[in-house]
């Protein structure tokens, strides 16, 4: 009920500056007002008022019953059944929980196609029906739901569902919802971009499309990185087949330190005629590893220890590897590193350095190490 309000009140707001048609003080009322006026599709206008309208009658009989002000709905069978009876809205128990089940589920969708739906008509065509909004208006909407550069906000929608390929279709459909989640980060500008540029880097791949349109578990995972952690975006742009692990947890564990081990040793093997190309596949395996872990994170997958213990391994790992670059097999030098600090208690972080000593001992030098 109450996301009904905020709705249409912060409708209100955006469009009521400019236009006193939809400043009613109550809440049908201004809904009628804005669907009007073209701010809100006629469709959901009627949905939104169904939904109101039974919402509104459950909170009168639970005060009434009560005699008190509640917002909670029963959760005794008897009490449920009583409630029912007394709002005529179903014969029992069951179908009165599936009604409210019902309806909350209409109002989020509703909410996340009036507010962020009609964005799109300002860049690009719609259904017949759906609202309209001029630039200014869209950018007006995406202001007040946080992004600090509406303007910009509005480019990267338009290039995200602009022409008639199947990835345009795709998102401009699901542009409503994948905005709603950014717009819950703390940088849905910065988020936007990403998922343009990723979805450029991408392209038309199949599983990227589909993940999108059928997966909103790993959709939301998506857009709720993008906008939270810039450092995991940056990472996004160079390793852009890792939007695929959202889709699967077990794609997103951290890699055992053997498992690193042997790939570092097969990339070594690989390139052992180029050191300049063994780095390179190295460093992409570290930035890959480290985006894995970051997601991880995020998703709640890996507590905080778990974390520490798989960046602590990664970092073991890509020492190793320097190490072996930089030795010949019969240079007669016993050389070890010891990790200091967080590297040595495994508990490294995405920030922390890496304290080391090098210790090492020449083959000619006696017992005396340095």
């Amino acid at each position: 009920l109450r996301d009904i309000e905020f709705t249409i009140q912060l409708l209100q707001l955006v469009h009521g500056a400019n236009d006193d048609t939809v400043r009613d003080l109550d809440t049908l009322g201004a809904l009628e007002s804005l669907a009007r006026a073209g701010y809100v599709g006629r469709v959901e206008a009627a949905e939104f008022d169904r939904s109101y309208r039974t919402l509104r009658v459950l909170e009168h009989r639970i005060q009434l019953s009560q005699l008190k002000r509640s917002h909670l709905m029963p959760q005794e069978e008897e009490a449920i059944r009583v409630l029912a009876r007394a709002t005529k809205l179903a014969d029992n128990a069951t179908d009165l929980v599936t009604l409210w089940r019902a309806t909350q589920r209409s109002v989020r969708g509703l909410h996340e196609r009036l507010f962020y739906r009609p964005l799109l008509s300002a860049v690009a065509d719609l259904d017949e029906g759906d609202a309209e909004l001029t630039s200014e208006q869209a950018e007006a909407r995406l202001q007040a739901s946080g992004f600090t550069n509406p303007g910009g906000a509005l480019n990267h929608i338009q290039a995200l569902t602009q022409g008639v390929s199947r990835r345009a279709a795709i998102q401009k459909a699901l542009l409503p919802v994948l905005l709603h989640w950014l717009a819950e980060g703390t940088d849905p500008d910065g988020g936007l971009l990403a998922f343009r540029k990723l979805s450029d880097d991408l392209g038309e791949k199949y599983w990227f499309l589909r993940m999108l349109r059928d997966s909103s578990g790993a959709a939301q995972r998506l857009t709720s990185a993008l906008s939270t952690s810039g450092f995991v975006a940056k990472l996004f742009g160079r390793v852009p087949d890792g939007a695929a692990w959202l889709d699967d947890d077990e794609d997103l564990i951290p890699r055992s330190a053997d498992s690193l081990r042997e790939e570092v040793i097969a990339t070594l093997e690989r390139h052992s005629k180029d050191q300049n190309a063994a780095a390179k596949a190295l460093r992409a395996m570290r930035r890959r590893e480290l985006l894995r872990i970051a997601l991880s994170s995020m998703v709640g997958i890996s507590d905080i220890g778990a974390v520490g213990a798989a960046l602590t391994e990664l970092a073991t790992a890509f020492l190793e590897w320097i190490l072996a670059l930089s030795r010949t097999p019969d240079d007669g030098i016993e050389f070890a590193i010891i990790g200091m600090g967080r590297l040595g208690g495994a508990e490294l972080s995405f920030g922390s350095d890496l304290d080391v000593l090098y210790v090492y001992r020449d083959s000619g030098a006696g017992d005396q190490a340095s």
